[in-house]
């Protein structure tokens, strides 16, 4: 009776195709991805900032963020192709910017040099250096190097992108003679180190170089220089104006001077072949 069930369910089974459950399986979550690390803000940019126009140079001037947390320095830039300073924490509030005179200039400030810039309310023009009327008696030593008729001029200790007028002088040092003026884009310009190289053609009677613009701190630094013997008063120059005319006259009175000694010869020499 028993072996009658069984077999009787197995078949049922069969019939009705009816399996049995399927083994279940447990799988560990994955861990869930480490998250990145935020990326420290930006500080706040300065306030009230202040931009006041000097000779060749800006200088700049703001005070701290409200909030200024993450604030370690400044860093103040003049727009367009302007020079840039900074400071070296965040306790100073000022600096001295280089610039080409004659140009007008957008000076900003940021904060950590990353912060977004706050900016001046209004553009700046720096004002030309010039020349004295008179030679300095003290001076720094001006670098000069002579080639054939142009005179290299050079020098340091320059506000960095700052304009440099170069001027010449001849004996008794009063009245210059502009020979490079600090105009706008084409005059001479201190380099991002504060030197100065510069090619300068000194007119006739020259005897004295002189250099003159900013340093660093935005105050008047003059090079003055002796020109070399055989530069300046024509050295390599072409002669022009009136001394050329009187060289021109001496020199047709001597061809004409010449030619008379070879003509009274000539008459001497044909005698003598005449004589008996």
């Amino acid at each position: 009776m028993m072996l009658r069930t069984a077999l009787t369910t197995g078949l049922a089974t069969l019939l009705l195709g009816t399996t049995a459950p399927p083994p279940t399986t447990t799988t560990e979550p994955s861990p869930a991805p480490a998250a990145a690390p935020e990326s420290a803000a930006a500080p706040d940019p300065p306030v009230d900032v202040v931009a006041v126009a000097g000779v060749s140079s800006i200088r700049a001037s703001w005070q701290n963020p409200p909030v200024d947390t993450g604030v370690a320095n400044y860093v103040a830039f003049a727009e367009p192709g302007g020079g840039n300073c900074g400071t070296l924490d965040w306790r100073t509030f000022g600096c001295v910017l280089g610039v080409r005179a004659g140009v007008s200039y957008r000076v900003g400030v940021r904060s950590n040099g990353t912060s977004v810039p706050a900016y001046a309310p209004a553009r700046v023009t720096a004002g030309a250096p010039r020349a004295p009327y008179r030679v300095p008696a003290k001076a720094v030593d001006l670098m000069v190097e002579r080639h054939g008729g142009r005179i290299e001029v050079g020098g340091d200790g320059f506000l960095p992108h700052s304009s440099v007028v170069v001027a010449g002088y001849r004996r008794g040092g009063a009245g210059p003679v502009a020979l490079m003026g600090p105009v706008a884009l084409t005059g001479p310009v201190a380099d991002a180190d504060g030197r100065l190289a510069a090619v300068a053609r000194p007119p006739d009677g020259v005897v004295t170089l002189l250099a003159r613009g900013v340093d660093p701190a935005g105050e008047t630094r003059t090079l003055t220089a002796a020109l070399p013997k055989g530069s300046g008063g024509g050295g390599g120059l072409p002669i022009t104006g009136g001394r050329a005319t009187v060289l021109f006259v001496l020199g047709l009175a001597l061809v004409l001077l010449g030619a008379l000694a070879l003509a009274a010869t000539g008459k001497r020499d044909r005698r003598r072949r005449t004589l008996p």
